[in-house]
């Protein structure tokens, strides 16, 4: 595919552009380091801690130290899996682990890639939108306008706006794609098991999302150890926002990229080849995880007790 990052680290141009937009909001901004900074909206919101890196933008807010309350962790992880679906949200729940001696704590993460067209100002004020609405849901706050939706039934006839069109920028990207109704139907860059991603517009926004895997039946070490591969996941992929959820009687593994409104050939080939990546990290491991056997025992590994 074309390569559409920046190389190497970004550059001080970059920085600067991101660390004047940001005390450019009605916030208090803290440097850390000098591709680094903490970014405490003065609404009172939880800070959020600002990266540049490899031509990449990263904004996170870690959970409360208090949440997920004792005893309802794997609850928790659950509906945080299940709000990982919800459409025109950039954020992902995950868990992220910053050194092999530090215990994985849990945060909500969105990145985007920088270039010199984009407009730092909106990408910034969306990212920091997706993560407050994220954390809402987390907490419960606002429920009624925050019902996560099913990715792979989303895209209703007539929903799709222009699929020809996504279907050039994904020619454009170097992808090949054929439509299938109101949405993309595209193979994915996997090594470990065939995968194909999809690509239609849901209540306006572009959404990227390929099923991994749909079990009738999990047992409830599998499901927890399927929750920990999935949120870990997150902690290590970029644009991927890893999903479980309950489909009728079935279990269903997914995963999503969320576009926007408007992607370029550039956010598509990021979207999809994230995706690929993602589906090479964890294809293979999500099948064994069906197994209780094996799920315990990655449980006991990590750490992590029922």
């Amino acid at each position: 595919m074309t390569t559409l990052s920046m190389p190497g680290n970004a550059g001080q141009e970059t920085r600067d552009r991101v660390a004047s937009t940001l005390r450019g909001f009605d916030a208090t901004v803290e440097q850390l380091a000098p591709a680094r900074w903490i970014f405490r909206p003065s609404t009172g919101a939880a800070g959020i801690e600002c990266t540049v890196a490899d031509g990449w933008l990263r904004m996170e807010s870690p959970a409360s130290a208090a949440w997920p309350p004792p005893g309802e962790v794997w609850s928790s992880f659950a509906r945080l899996l299940v709000l990982n679906a919800l459409p025109g949200n950039v954020a992902r729940w995950c868990l992220r682990k910053r050194s092999t001696r530090e215990a994985a704590s849990l945060c909500i993460r969105a990145d985007r890639r920088l270039s010199e067209d984009v407009d730092i100002a909106p990408l910034i004020e969306r990212l920091v939108a997706s993560l407050q609405t994220a954390l809402a849901g987390a907490s419960g706050d606002g429920a009624a306008a925050m019902q996560p939706t099913d990715v792979t039934d989303a895209a209703q006839p007539g929903a799709s706006a222009g699929p020809d069109e996504l279907a050039e920028a994904c020619a454009a990207a170097g992808w090949t794609s054929r439509v299938q109704s109101d949405r993309l139907s595209v193979t994915l860059e996997s090594r470990s098991s065939p995968a194909r991603a999809s690509i239609s517009r849901i209540r306006g926004d572009v959404m990227a999302w390929t099923e991994l895997e749909r079990f009738a039946d999990l047992s409830p070490a599998s499901r927890q150890a399927l929750s920990l591969l999935l949120l870990c996941l997150g902690g290590v992929a970029r644009l991927v926002r890893p999903v479980l959820h309950d489909e009728g009687a079935e279990v269903v593994v997914a995963m999503n990229v969320s576009l926007g409104g408007a992607p370029t050939p550039a956010d598509i080939d990021a979207a999809l080849g994230a995706l690929s990546v993602a589906a090479c990290i964890c294809g293979r491991a999500i099948s064994s995880l069906a197994h209780q056997t094996i799920a315990l025992e990655y449980l006991r590994v990590l750490g992590w007790s029922m």
